[in-house]
C-alpha cells in the first residue's frame, strides 16, 4: 500500500461519516472549503487531524445524539451561520449510540480497506 496523503485521509474520514449517516436514513455531504460533513442545514460531523512523522492524531466526530445546546459556544469552521446537527435532531427521534458505533467501525474498515482485531483475541 502506498502512503495516504492528508487530504485523501480527511476525505476518507468524511466518506465514513457520510455512508454511516445514510445507513441511518440521513443524507449528508461535504461543503467545498469546509472540513466535515453537513446535513439538515448544519454540521453533522467534524474532522480534526494532526499528522506528526506520518502518524495521525485526533480523528472525527459524528454527532449522534448530543445535547446540541452545549454547542452554543462552538463556532464550526469559524462560521456562525452553520448550526450543529445530529442524527437524532435530523431524524426527530432518539438514535442509539451502539448501532452507530458498529456501523462506523464496519464502514471505516471498508473505506480504508482494513480489518480490526479484537484485543482479547490476539492471544
Amino acid at each position: 500500500k502506498g502512503k495516504l496523503g492528508v487530504k485523501r485521509f480527511i476525505s476518507m474520514l468524511e466518506q465514513v461519516m457520510i455512508e454511516t449517516a445514510l445507513s441511518f436514513g440521513v443524507t449528508a455531504s461535504r461543503r467545498e472549503g469546509l472540513p466535515g460533513v453537513y446535513s439538515g442545514g448544519g454540521k453533522l460531523g467534524a474532522v480534526g487531524v494532526a499528522v506528526r512523522s506520518g502518524v495521525t492524531l485526533h480523528g472525527f466526530s459524528l454527532n449522534v445524539q448530543p445535547e446540541l445546546a452545549h454547542y452554543r459556544f462552538i463556532v464550526p469552521c469559524a462560521r456562525d451561520d452553520i448550526p450543529p446537527r445530529s442524527l437524532a435532531s435530523i431524524l426527530g427521534k432518539p438514535v442509539e449510540l451502539e448501532p452507530v458505533r458498529e456501523c462506523l467501525k464496519e464502514t471505516f474498515a471498508r473505506v480504508f480497506s482494513v480489518s480490526f482485531v479484537n484485543r482479547h483475541d490476539t492471544g
